[in-house]
């Protein structure tokens, strides 16, 4: 929730700034705002599925569309990413079949992921800090979603405890996201891998079933 939390005070900021100008640019404030709104429900949204997950109510399924789902993320974190000199390209597959999940469960894995990588390569120092957020199809049955950077990569002894529960290389982290978002995957039918990328950094992906061409018709049709 902190992410949304801090992408309402930026824009907020900026917003002020904007109408303390000589001559404010509206359509930009009207931006800010909308960005802010947008926010907000993406933080309601994700307090809504915490209290489900504790009181273990049904979770939502829809037809969910991950290449909405990456750039929306995106958008929601350029701004930090940017300030950080960090730039984060988006490779998008064509015709993407939806997946059946929960939409801000889903959002908070690519979330959780994207942040992560771009803390990754933030703390190196070198000319060449991008992080790759790519869509793609694995044959008729699974569409994938991973983010990769050029960070320092993870030894083997850290690669091999990522999804314990409370483990963590950061001072103020928690240990929880990379497991919640494995156990998020895997209640989605799905996985969340790592792969260590070539010359250098980390790979993440996230794979689900897709949702078949009869199951899309049958429910366009309903």
């Amino acid at each position: 929730i902190n992410q949304p939390l801090a992408a309402i005070r930026m824009n907020a900021e900026a917003a002020r700034h904007m109408l303390g100008g000589v001559a404010p640019d509206l359509a930009q404030v009207r931006e800010a705002l909308d960005d802010i709104v947008a926010d907000n429900k993406r933080a309601e949204g994700v307090v809504q599925r915490i209290r489900s997950l504790v009181k273990r109510t049904t979770p939502v399924h829809d037809q969910v569309d991950l290449n909405r789902i990456a750039a929306e993320t995106i958008h929601m974190i350029e701004a930090d990413a940017g300030s950080k000199g960090v730039t984060v390209n988006l490779d998008l597959a064509n015709d993407l079949p939806p997946v059946h999940g929960d939409q801000v469960q889903l959002e908070q894995v690519a979330l959780n992921l994207i942040v992560n990588a771009v803390e990754a390569v933030s703390q190196n120092q070198i000319p060449s800090r991008i992080v790759t957020v790519k869509t793609n199809r694995e044959g008729e049955e699974s569409v994938i979603l991973c983010v990769s950077d050029t960070g320092a990569g993870v030894d083997q002894i850290t690669a091999d405890r990522l999804f314990e529960p409370f483990f963590t290389t950061k001072p103020q982290g928690m240990g929880l996201g990379l497991s919640i978002s494995r156990a998020i995957a895997e209640a989605h039918g799905g996985s969340l891998s790592f792969a260590s990328s070539l010359p250098r950094g980390a790979t993440f992906c996230l794979r689900l079933p897709a949702v078949q061409p009869e199951t899309r018709n049958t429910q366009q049709e309903g």
